[in-house]
């Protein structure tokens, strides 16, 4: 079954039984429920609320949030029926301190998952941001709790597919949408299908394998190898060439000592020229 071809301006809702029906077998045994709300102010809140479930992930798309939130609690624009907004609710075996670069390996999931539509210029700002030329195409927010024996997490995205204007306007950074990116109108529902095909199997392999898996991916997708770069950790400031991750998903920083440095959290940019 395919989407409706798309005509310019055109509202297309999700629709939960096309997304669910488009998985693959591996994808589909990893998805304990599948829900689409009209209206919330939080997809996270949703999952928050409803606990993680005991086995597979429970996925919560909305077509509007009044109240989406980015890293550090930035608001995320979130325009009525225009893009992608979801989170996903997973139990994990690995304890907390083996869960360094899930967002990571969610990243990577999603950019191979848009690679595969033929936005090949898809590339990874570390830690969570999909970019495409510097430009912002869309986030990853990570929340984890001790779950014992294991842990939970809830992850969440959000994905520009068709950007409204007035919306637009009201955008700080550099951004962009696939639309722009594509021949065309993209389908929301086709687009969400294939990135829950691409992410439900990577958190089961994340969950058995850990971050190594991911490693050489992550390294092929990374938008600032080698660039010049700029990290904000606190109130500190630091910047030189950024050589990739290590093992742990850590950001590798050659500062202008020449020493290394590697950060788990913070604010990267690229330095001006």
């Amino acid at each position: 079954m395919k989407p409706r071809a798309l005509e310019r301006n055109d509202v297309e809702l999700l629709d939960a039984a096309f997304v669910r029906s488009s998985l693959g077998g591996d994808a589909l045994s990893q998805l304990s429920s599948l829900s689409i709300a009209r209206e919330t102010v939080s997809t996270q809140i949703d999952a928050a609320s409803a606990g993680a479930p005991a086995q597979g992930c429970a996925v919560f798309f909305a077509e509007y949030q009044s109240g989406g939130v980015g890293r550090n609690g930035r608001p995320w624009a979130s325009p009525a029926s225009a893009n992608l907004y979801f989170s996903v609710s997973r139990r994990f075996s690995r304890s907390l301190a083996t869960m360094s670069g899930l967002s990571l390996v969610v990243g990577v999931a999603a950019a191979e998952a848009l690679h595969a539509m033929g936005f090949g210029g898809v590339r990874l700002k570390w830690p969570n941001d999909l970019w495409v030329d510097a430009r912002k195409l869309g986030g990853i927010l990570v929340q984890l709790r001790n779950d014992p024996p294991g842990c939970s997490a809830i992850i969440g995205m959000g994905l520009n597919v068709r950007m409204p204007d007035d919306a637009a306007r009201r955008i700080d950074q550099a951004w962009c949408d696939l639309s722009q990116l594509g021949a065309g109108d993209v389908s929301r529902n086709e687009v969400a299908a294939r990135l829950l095909g691409a992410l439900l199997p990577a958190l089961q392999c994340f969950d058995d394998e850990g971050l190594a898996p991911f490693l050489p991916r992550w390294h092929a997708l990374d938008a600032l190898r080698g660039a010049a770069v700029r990290v904000t950790d606190g109130v500190q400031q630091f910047e030189g060439m950024s050589l990739g991750i290590n093992a742990d998903g850590a950001l590798r920083l050659r500062g202008e000592d020449g020493h290394e440095r590697s950060f788990h959290g913070g604010e990267v940019s690229l330095r001006p020229a």
